[in-house]
């Protein structure tokens, strides 16, 4: 698994990353997707990881009021991402170095997706991450490239099995 993470020689670091986070994106839609109907405004009513936090979100047709289900939550975090990668910001070929901390804000709000599945929906979680490999590669992914704190890691090592 590290080797699909590593820099090709001659190829720009935030391109790289721009293209990974655009395939994580797509892949997590199939996440959300399995957790249509299960994760409900009933069963989660907020956003939350290990029950420490509850995320606001940050779509913005909820400015001011920041606060709505985990499933919506979900949907405006990939919703964007979307608008934001597809952006004039970003271009494929090279990507402005102030545009670099957008893709690190990106990668910690989706990270949370997988926080607020393995706390809340573990069955979906494992069924998933036994399929798609996805939490260990965005984890092994973004620790690679610094793009977010051990601190904002919730999802226990032992939990996502990373390969080399």
């Amino acid at each position: 698994m590290s080797k699909i993470c590593e820099l090709p020689p001659e190829v720009d670091e935030t391109v790289w990353q721009y293209e990974h986070i655009r395939q994580f994106i797509l892949e997590l839609n199939l996440l959300v997707v399995q957790l249509l109907g299960i994760c409900t405004s009933k069963s989660c009513p907020k956003m939350t990881g290990n029950k420490e936090f509850v995320y606001l979100c940050a779509a913005p047709a909820h400015k001011g009021q920041s606060n709505c289900n985990a499933i919506d939550y979900m949907i405006h975090t990939l919703d964007n991402a979307t608008a934001i990668i597809h952006s004039n910001n970003f271009n494929r070929v090279a990507i402005p170095a102030d545009s670099k901390k957008h893709l690190h804000n990106i990668v910690r709000r989706l990270y949370r997706l997988f926080a607020h599945t393995y706390f809340n929906h573990f069955e979906i979680f494992e069924e998933f991450e036994s399929e798609m490999h996805l939490c260990a590669r965005f984890t092994h992914f973004t620790s690679r490239f610094n793009m977010m704190t051990d601190d904002q890691y919730q999802v226990p090592s032992e939990a996502i099995q990373i390969a080399s």
